[in-house]
Formats: C-alpha cells, sequence, structure tokens
C-alpha cells in the first residue's frame, strides 16, 4: 500500500520536507516516516497536517522505553495530542519493544497502552502490521489478544469469529447448537471443534479456545462471538442482553500480573528444561513448586538468565514456561544436582 517507509533519526522538519520533495519527485506519492520518540516535537502538528494532506505522508510514531520522567511524559503528551488533532486514520503508532518477554520493554508497552486509553485514544494492535520492520511473533491475533488482555490486567476479553461460539458439533448441521457457557478446568471442548482456519485469518477455533481457555484461567472473563453480526459488541456489554455466544467462566484465583505475562511467552522460549518424573509429578500438584535442579534431566537451546524457557515432560509434552535463573550453562552444569536454588522459580512459573 506504500510506495516507500523512511526510517529516520532525528531528522528536523525542513530535512522531512527535502526528503519528501525528493520522493515526490522520483514518483513517490505515499510515504512512511517513522521515527524515535522525541520527533513530534520538531514538527508542528500544522506541518504534518499539511505533509500528510499534500504529499500523503502517513507518520509513525515508534515507542521503546517506558514512561520514566517528566521528559517521557511531556513527549507521549505531545504525541497523543497530534493523535487527536491529524485524525486515527492519519496515524500508525509501534512499540519496536524487542523482545515482548523482556519485562522492562513489556512495561514499556503497558504504559504506553495505559497513557493512551486515559487519553481518550483506542489502540488498535495488529500482529502482522505491513509498516513495521520487525513483526511479532505470534500465531495470529488471537494469540496477540490474550497477550495484551494479560498485560492490561483486563476484566473480560471478547474474541470474534465469523461463528456464533464454539458448537457441540459442526456448525453447518442444523443439530448442532452453541455451548453457551464453559466452566474452569471442567470442561474439554476440543473434541468438539473444528480444526479449519477462519475464513477472516490464521486463528482457527481451535486456537480461539485454546488461548481463551488460557486467559479465563488467568481470571479474565472471555467471550467468542460472531464478528459478522450488526451491533455484536454493543449487544455484548449491555446489560442484561442475551447474545447468543460461548462465555468461560473466569477462574475464581488470579495469578500475579508476571505470571499472566510469563503465561503467554512461549512463542519467545530460548531453549527447553526437560523434567524427569519426579519433577513432573510435583509441578502438577496444586502446592506452590519451584523447578529444582533435580528434576531436570536434560537442557536444550542457548540463553541466558531470565530467558523464558519451556518446561518438558518426560514424554516430550511442552507443560508450561517459566523464566529461567541462570544461563544454559550453568543449567547444564547442575542439572540432575541435589540442592542449589531452583532454576525456575514458582513465582515466575506457569505450568498448562
Amino acid at each position: 500500500a506504500y510506495d516507500a517507509v523512511l526510517a529516520t533519526g532525528h531528522i528536523s522538519p525542513e530535512e522531512i520536507r527535502c526528503v519528501v520533495d525528493g520522493a515526490r519527485n522520483a514518483g513517490v506519492r505515499k510515504i512512511v516516516i517513522t521515527h524515535p520518540e522525541y520527533w513530534v516535537v520538531d514538527l508542528s502538528v500544522s506541518k504534518q497536517k499539511a505533509l500528510q494532506e499534500d504529499y500523503g505522508v502517513i507518520f509513525e510514531r515508534c515507542y521503546r522505553q517506558p514512561l520514566q520522567n517528566e521528559q517521557w511524559i511531556s513527549n507521549a503528551e505531545r504525541n497523543l495530542d497530534a493523535i487527536r488533532q491529524l485524525g486515527t486514520s492519519h496515524t500508525i503508532l509501534s512499540t519496536d519493544c524487542g523482545d515482548p518477554a523482556n519485562p522492562p520493554w513489556e512495561e514499556a508497552m503497558r504504559q504506553y497502552l495505559q497513557f493512551m486509553l486515559d487519553h481518550g485514544v483506542i489502540p488498535i494492535v495488529n500482529e502482522n502490521d505491513t509498516v513495521s520492520v520487525t513483526e511479532l511473533m505470534f500465531t495470529d491475533n488471537d494469540e496477540l489478544s490474550g497477550l495484551i488482555a494479560a498485560m492490561m490486567d483486563a476484566e473480560a476479553l471478547i474474541i470474534l469469529s465469523n461463528i456464533d461460539g464454539i458448537y457441540n458439533g459442526d456448525p453447518s448441521d442444523p443439530a448442532s447448537a452453541v455451548i453457551r457457557t464453559v466452566e474452569p478446568h471442567r470442561d474439554d471442548l476440543s473434541g468438539y471443534i473444528q480444526t479449519g482456519r477462519s475464513q477472516f485469518g490464521r486463528g482457527g477455533m481451535l486456537t480461539k479456545y485454546r488461548m481463551a481457555s488460557k486467559v479465563a484461567d488467568e481470571g479474565i472473563e472471555v467471550t467468542v462471538a460472531n464478528g459478522k453480526r450488526d451491533g455484536i459488541l454493543t449487544d455484548l456489554l449491555s446489560p442484561g442482553s442475551d447474545v447468543v455466544s460461548t462465555r468461560f467462566v473466569p477462574a475464581s484465583h488470579s495469578i500475579s500480573q508476571v505470571k499472566k505475562w510469563i503465561a503467554h511467552s512461549e512463542g519467545f522460549a530460548k531453549g527447553e528444561l526437560h523434567i524427569n518424573e519426579g519433577a513432573y509429578e510435583a509441578l502438577l500438584r496444586p502446592e506452590a513448586t519451584s523447578l529444582l535442579p533435580v528434576g531436570v534431566c536434560r537442557v536444550e537451546g542457548e540463553f541466558e538468565k531470565d530467558d523464558i524457557v519451556k518446561i518438558v515432560s518426560p514424554d516430550g509434552i511442552a507443560i508450561g514456561v517459566g523464566r529461567v535463573a541462570c544461563d544454559s550453562e550453568r543449567a547444564r552444569q547442575v542439572a540432575g544436582r541435589k540442592g542449589g536454588r531452583p532454576l525456575v522459580h514458582y513465582d515466575y512459573l506457569y505450568m498448562d
């Protein structure tokens, strides 16, 4: 959709105009200009409007660090003011935060999203942004929506599909009906779900079901409904409404914000810790249990301290993820030994 993407340093308004003039003379008609956090201070909203209207320029604001001081907050406020005046059809927001499994960048994204909400700006987060230089490492927007819900400690997550919810059979079969309620840790609906992908994208109903189950287990209510139905969001949010949909009842217990984030970090795992039968049985108990070195029989991959790793059962199935307490070299040295600190502490361990 764009003829050119211009990634800049701290470029001045004069330099922007010079580059845009050169691009237009070369036949370019649509340009994306991306710049670090401070750039909106250097270019007024009126000048941005003029460039957009005259040249078809689209500006991308790039957020990289948390709101640590008054200067960062001031710049963020300027960005938000520009967004309101320019109109959302002209603005692209990019977090470019590197590894989302890294806690500082997770906090940066959380703060900026909350900052926008507090100032009346609705963020739209997309997994397959065609403008971003580096694509987010998620399989689809369903997975991303679960991560965002967990990161923002949302009260509810609504997942829209092209059917009314999860059916107890083939949705095309008149005898099938929508399953209206799914209780936590009681109902396994995977046997009912068709494996084909939705015509809307890569996320099929099985992906939606798994993500909804995980998010509900974290204490967040989830609804799967038909996005093709007019007014679906208004109807779902109206008190007393009875929209045909599938509601996942949230677990009565809630887990920590850190665990919620780790739960959705499997795609960023740098390695694997394969555990023995003793560790497998211990980790599945309801009591708080950390993964000790003695329970690890094999270490795969190369990782650093605080990286995300998968926890793999004796039969080779990934059963959880966690933030590892040492690098891969040290993990191999202590694997199988008694004593010592946990390789993954309970506070940073999420079991599926």
